[in-house]
């Protein structure tokens, strides 16, 4: 045979079907810490290959604002801040420390854009009394937990958080119609009781609670806590 005769009938070999396959390096811009609202923005928008200019037109600022706040150098203002929560598909402030009631009022009204004037105004009470519920840890009157929760989407739960049984009571009995002496009446004690109750001197006792349970729907020395069947 012909040194330089080419053989045409062998197979070829299956290198062509080979597929190299390794993860996709990490960009270098992806934060490996979220301290900021910045770092934030700027894992989701990396994770959706977006360009800062594309995540600025999604929330209705420049790309300016966009680059300072991943750079760290700017926050989002309280107009920017309900769009840029809605882009992450979450609140990065809200984290499970932040479990108190005047945190959640902070946080939920920042979330709808709202300054300290405009919920107290939504509320009719005076923006220092705000103020004294965000920094203060004073607690709403019993009467204002339900609008709370109801303008800013508190759960009722996190609404009645820190609230004594008597400032509970007292809403409950209110929401109920009653006055002190008919609810002391249904419960079986004097009227002093149910105000002892009601200013905190006194605490209901296991059948007392049973007994609130079945007049109010609920007892309120313990939130959540099934009316009683009769």
């Amino acid at each position: 045979m012909d040194a330089q005769e080419i053989r045409t009938d062998t197979p070829a070999l299956p290198f062509c079907n080979l597929k190299l396959k390794s993860p996709k390096p990490i960009d270098r811009a992806y934060p490996t810490e979220l301290r900021s609202i910045g770092d934030h923005l700027r894992k989701r928008r990396l994770e959706l290959g977006l360009r800062q200019r594309e995540v600025a037109l999604r929330i209705g600022v420049d790309k300016t604002t966009v680059f300072n706040w991943e750079a760290g150098t700017a926050s989002p203002s309280l107009h920017a801040l309900p769009a840029v929560i809605r882009f992450l598909g979450y609140d990065p402030r809200l984290t499970p420390e932040a479990t108190g009631l005047g945190r959640l009022i902070r946080h939920h009204r920042q979330r709808q854009g709202l300054s300290r004037d405009a919920l107290a105004d939504m509320l009719g009470v005076d923006p220092s009394t705000v103020q004294g519920w965000e920094r203060r840890g004073h607690r709403p009157w019993p009467g204002l937990h339900a609008r709370l929760a109801g303008v800013l989407g508190l759960p009722t739960a996190a609404a009645e958080a820190g609230t004594t049984f008597g400032e509970r009571l007292r809403t409950a009995r209110l929401r109920a119609g009653l006055t002190q002496r008919e609810l002391a009446k249904r419960v079986g004690v004097g009227q002093q009781v149910v105000s002892e109750w009601e200013s905190g001197k006194r605490a209901a006792t296991g059948k007392q609670c049973d007994r609130l349970s079945g007049m109010l729907g609920h007892c309120p020395e313990c939130p959540g806590h099934p009316p009683t069947t009769r």
